[in-house]
């Protein structure tokens, strides 16, 4: 649409699973058709020998050319390890900022021309470390003049904009994508929203969390042994196949009382009916922790529950049908939601520009010139440490590629293995905040734990300036 009144403002939501663009002129703001059949994109990309695709065209290759995807990599921004992409090392920078030069790319090209101002959003809980690598990424892409914003404050930001919340109120951001769960409470000023207390999440929790729940459930029902199963392509066909199906099946339950998982393997050829209670049955205590994580940071921002107007629903996940059943249960306040919550992140941040300019603050190097480490990984940030060990998918701990690279293993860990949480530059990690949650959401210590762990958070962070990382685990 060259000609076009290129005087916009463009929102990108970075997700970890799906990327989306919005943008905002004086007639209201609307979404960019970034993918092919809808307006986000996979966060999804590929590396094929001199040639790089993002997005629909990167996805297309995770069947045939498995070794040569990355998926997934937003939860690897700040780790010094570099992922191995169709046998060359790249950093998570280095693909996230192709992703944001494909985004930024194809939106210059639909509305004619720059955007006047860019606002990219992040997770509500991400600290200097981390920010200062997704500014480095930034400005691979080019976006020398764009602003940061948590995704909880722009989501807040789209339902002020329809109208759905008032000057004065406070609201709950549930912030559900595909990799992450935020919480923050904010509340709404005559000059926009400001967040009370501190935002607090589950960095290794999101949709694709769920995913592997409903993928385990498969493979216990039908008795399947995938280890036994040869590295063959028509066999990671056939595991990709078997992963996106427990995806589609995931997202049908919240409409659907029951739905059916083919599983099409070597030598086993059968159907799993699943129906919605089971699926919420698999889910319901992961999802019990991030109530408990909301509690807590409606406590850490010093209001009660009462005090709260209403809880916005944001991210895929956030459809559920549990997930606004369970805070009506434990809160008891309003729960208001969007058709597409998918898209209020990337709408709300192109409604106005908030944060702080991008400024370098590394030297920037290519992505080749870091040699692949062969040394355990090793935490430099908050949230840097790799997922732990699962069960479903162990290939994000080898060589961090797609999910379907190769085929899963089961079982415990290699004897001589163990987790452990190294001090962060900036100030830990919430993965202790993970485990601290997941010992008091049991009922005997919920009322006690949703009480202390703002204190417990704030005795975490002291204590790792003194170099112990530890969280010690209240009994169950």
């Amino acid at each position: 649409m060259v000609g076009r009144d290129s005087t916009y403002r463009l929102g990108i939501d970075l997700g970890t699973t799906y990327t989306a663009a919005a943008v905002a002129r004086g007639d209201g703001t609307q979404m960019v058709p970034l993918g092919i059949r809808t307006p986000e994109i996979p966060s999804v990309v590929a590396v094929m020998g001199d040639e790089v695709l993002v997005g629909d065209a990167a996805q297309r290759q995770a069947i045939t050319n498995p070794e040569s995807i990355a998926r997934e990599f937003k939860r690897r921004i700040g780790d010094s390890t570099p992922l191995i992409i169709g046998g060359s090392p790249w950093s998570a920078e280095s693909l996230t900022g192709r992703l944001l030069d494909h985004v930024l790319t194809q939106v210059k090209t639909i509305e004619g021309g720059p955007p006047g101002e860019i606002v990219v959003t992040h997770p509500a809980n991400w600290r200097e470390f981390k920010l200062d690598r997704l500014r480095q990424a930034m400005l691979l892409a080019g976006c020398e003049n764009a602003s940061l914003l948590p995704e909880p404050v722009a989501a807040a930001q789209f339902y002020a904009a329809e109208g759905r919340i008032s000057a004065g109120q406070c609201v709950v951001v549930f912030d559900f994508g595909g990799g992450t769960f935020d919480a923050a409470v904010l509340q709404a000023d005559a000059d926009g929203f400001r967040v009370l207390g501190a935002p607090k999440g589950l960095e290794h929790f999101g949709g694709i969390d769920l995913d592997h729940a409903m993928l385990t459930h498969v493979i216990e029902t039908a008795e399947l042994d995938l280890d036994a199963l040869p590295v063959t392509d028509s066999n990671r066909r056939a595991i990709s196949r078997l992963r996106q199906d427990c995806r589609d099946a995931k997202e049908h339950l919240s409409s659907d009382a029951a739905t059916v998982i083919p599983v099409m393997l070597p030598g086993r050829h059968t159907d799993v009916r699943v129906t919605r209670s089971e699926f919420e049955r698999m889910i319901r205590r992961p999802l019990l922790d991030s109530i408990v994580v909301v509690e807590a940071t409606i406590t850490g921002a010093g209001l009660e529950t009462p005090d709260i107007d209403a809880v916005l629903l944001v991210g895929g996940s956030s459809r559920i049908p549990i997930i606004a059943q369970l805070i009506g249960e434990h809160l008891a306040r309003p729960v208001l939601s969007d058709a597409h919550p998918k898209h209020s992140v990337a709408s709300g941040a192109a409604v106005g520009r908030v944060g702080k300019p991008v400024e370098p603050i590394l030297p920037l190097a290519p992505p080749t010139a870091t040699a692949p480490s062969t040394e355990p990984t090793t935490n430099t940030g908050t949230h840097d440490r790799p997922p732990e060990t699962d069960p479903i998918n162990t290939s994000r701990h080898e060589d961090h590629r797609e999910e379907s690279n190769r085929l899963p293993s089961f079982g415990p860990p290699p004897p001589g293995t163990q987790s452990a949480t190294t001090p962060s530059e900036d100030g830990g990690s919430d993965e202790a905040l993970e485990r601290a949650i997941r010992s008091i959401a049991t009922p005997k210590w919920r009322s006690l734990g949703v009480f202390l762990l703002p204190f417990l958070i704030q005795f975490v962070e002291f204590t790792r300036s003194y170099g112990w990382s530890e969280v010690p685990r209240l009994p169950s």
